[in-house]
């Protein structure tokens, strides 16, 4: 079965001695190949590609997002293999951390008159805060959010806490910096098998599996090794 995927770490990439690694890749390697019993073949590819040949039956599988334009050509399981949150980060001691904890969505961020840091170009944020006013300092490099927010330049940054703390421990600031159980977005991340895949009958297995792997603490155990703790 191939799967094509774009180097992405910690989702899938090669190591120094050009073995896969990463989040996705132990997943499936544990799913399929050893629960299941099914060999898995890797194809590295530009985004853009993997989609084609997943599209005109090029490769079997890519891991992805679920939307309309996929699932045209595509078909998955229902239970998500890994689940992307977006959390709220503040700064320690700020006076009002309670009240960011219960945030659940941009219109109470509003509401509530906090301050967003965020990066130039970030157009999540622009769509989706600026354009109701709450108010947004941007910095021109997105590791450097980390710094404004440990300054106290504004109340919060959004952002995965996989990709927020090895920058913040890059610079030292864990002292600094509160990451908080508040989550704004949650993106599931499935297997897509294309439509004339000899593999998509799998499917309901495969769901299987990755929910007794969620049960079994599997999951948990894979993701804690390449996401940095608190």
């Amino acid at each position: 079965m191939k799967i094509v995927y774009p180097d992405f770490y910690p989702f899938f990439s090669r190591n120094n001695e050009n073995k896969m690694t990463g989040i996705f890749y132990e997943i499936i390697r544990e799913a399929l190949e050893k629960r299941m019993h099914i060999k898995v073949e890797w194809e590295n590819l530009p985004w853009k590609r993997c989609q084609h040949n997943i599209k005109n039956n090029l490769a079997d599988a890519m891991i992805t997002t679920i939307t309309p334009i996929r699932m045209e050509y595509s078909s998955t399981h229902p239970y998500p293999l890994f689940i992307q949150s977006v959390n709220i980060f503040t700064y320690k001691g700020h006076e009002d951390l309670k009240e960011i904890e219960q945030l659940k969505n941009f219109n109470e961020i509003y509401e509530a008159g906090f301050s967003i840091i965020t990066y130039l170009g970030n157009g999540w944020i622009e769509r989706n805060a600026e354009s109701i006013g709450i108010k947004v300092h941007k910095v021109t490099q997105r590791d450097k959010v980390w710094k404004m927010l440990a300054l106290k330049r504004g109340d919060i940054v959004i952002e995965w806490p996989g990709g927020a703390w090895p920058e913040i421990h890059k610079f030292n600031l864990k002292e600094h910096i509160q990451q908080t159980d508040a989550v704004i977005n949650s993106v599931p991340f499935h297997l897509l098998i294309g439509n004339k895949s000899p593999y998509r009958h799998i499917l309901p297995g495969f769901n299987i599996t990755i929910r007794k792997m969620i049960e079994d603490g599997t999951i948990r155990k894979i993701t804690e090794k390449y996401l940095p703790s608190k």
